[in-house]
C-alpha cells in the first residue's frame, strides 16, 4: 500500500493545484474551496482570497488512503450541495409567479 508506483500522485511536483490534486482524491477542481471552507483541506502558506491555492502532494497522497478523511469531505461535499439545492428551491417559485404576472 506505500509503493510509490500505485500512487496516483506519482510523478507530479511537489506542489499542486486544485485541477492537479483533485482528480486522484476522486473529486472535481471546484470542491477544493468546499474542503478548504470546511477546513477538510489546507493550502501551501497563506495564500489570498483570489489567488490560486496550492497543496502538498504527499498529504493528498495521505488522505486519499483515509477512509475516514473521505468519509467527512464526502459529508461536507454532499451537505454543500444539498443546502445549495435547498435555496435554489426556495428562490424558484418566485421567478415562476414573476413569469406567470408579467
Amino acid at each position: 500500500m506505500n509503493d510509490p508506483n500505485l500512487s496516483s500522485f506519482a510523478g507530479l511536483p511537489a506542489l499542486l493545484t486544485a485541477e492537479q490534486g483533485m482528480p486522484p482524491l476522486g473529486l472535481r477542481p471546484e470542491h477544493a474551496p468546499i474542503l478548504v471552507r470546511r477546513n477538510l483541506l489546507c493550502p501551501v502558506g497563506h495564500p489570498g482570497p483570489n489567488s490560486v491555492k496550492r497543496f502538498m502532494r504527499d498529504e493528498l497522497d495521505r488522505l486519499s488512503h483515509d477512509r475516514k478523511w473521505l468519509a467527512k469531505a464526502h459529508d461536507a461535499l454532499s451537505g454543500e450541495w444539498r443546502m445549495r439545492n435547498a435555496k435554489a428551491r426556495a428562490r424558484e417559485p418566485e421567478s415562476s409567479t414573476q413569469t406567470q404576472t408579467s
